[in-house]
């Protein structure tokens, strides 16, 4: 088997978990009784595209008193270098104007999305693992922390020590995600929320484990910039999971119709 690089490694690890995501996609398209797989991967290597671009154009301006001097490393994403957050705003508009352009039913889709989103972000976390984006806080080793919290980790500046296992802990948590909203999918529950729940419940875990988060990161009150826009997230999500409610409350009509 060749030696793969780190940046092979890494794309390899994420392509699995986006195409996980896209064969949730077709699943869901499958069972509509138009059945309008095409049109709905569409719509969802839209989002991907979108949501890919979005985090790398975020990342690079953040991070610009690096880039400006290296303008090279401008697209090289398959280092993990990409501010997730705007990514997820980023998809979301590519995926409302090609849901749009392909008349898929942007509710109804969104459900699609709820069942993909862990899925990419666990082949995320897995590919972090490697590339060392994403990694954990440095451990002492006379620290008194339970061996299966650490792992001798790499980080991206290429050092390898012991630090906390942020990524597996993101593995998991994205996981415990899946295996909810797979549930509520099953039992055609929660239809047209499933999203929002999924966006809330991915904020909450990437808020609690900035915590043990060991990569560089500016400082706003006390938390860490990507905790204050995981909050933000969390604000989002529950808002539009609440006006979804009452407009069905309302106006006793399903938001997934149609």
């Amino acid at each position: 088997m060749p030696h793969l690089t780190i940046a092979q490694f890494f794309g390899l690890q994420f392509s699995i978990g986006i195409i996980a995501g896209l064969v949730a996609v077709a699943w869901s398209a499958a069972q509509q009784p138009t059945r309008r797989i095409g049109a709905w991967l569409d719509v969802a290597l839209a989002a991907l595209a979108g949501g890919l671009i979005a985090a790398r154009v975020v990342y690079v301006v953040m991070d610009w008193n690096y880039f400006r001097y290296f303008p090279e490393d401008w697209i090289d994403v398959w280092y993990g270098g990409v501010e997730w957050h705007s990514g997820l705003i980023g998809g979301w508009i590519a995926a409302l104007l090609m849901a749009r352009l392909r008349k898929v039913p942007l509710a109804v889709f969104s459900d699609a999305l709820a069942l993909a989103l862990p899925l990419g972000l666990m082949g995320g976390w897995w590919a972090c693992r490697h590339a060392g984006c994403g990694c954990g806080k440095v451990v002492n080793p006379q620290a008194n922390v339970p061996n299966w919290l650490t792992g001798h980790l790499i980080d991206l500046a290429g050092d390898v020590t012991l630090r906390y296992e942020v990524q597996v802990f993101g593995i998991g948590a994205a996981l415990m995600v899946l295996l909810g909203v797979t549930w509520l999918t099953v039992h055609e529950r929660g239809a047209g929320y499933r999203l929002w729940g999924v966006l809330f419940c991915i904020g909450l875990t990437s808020y609690m484990l900035g915590f043990w988060a060991g990569n560089p990161s500016d400082m706003v009150g006390g938390q860490r910039t990507g905790q204050i826009f995981d909050l933000g997230l969390m604000i989002f999500s529950g808002v539009i999971g609440f006006g979804i409610w009452f407009y069905r409350r309302k106006f006793k009509r399903g938001i997934g119709d149609g």
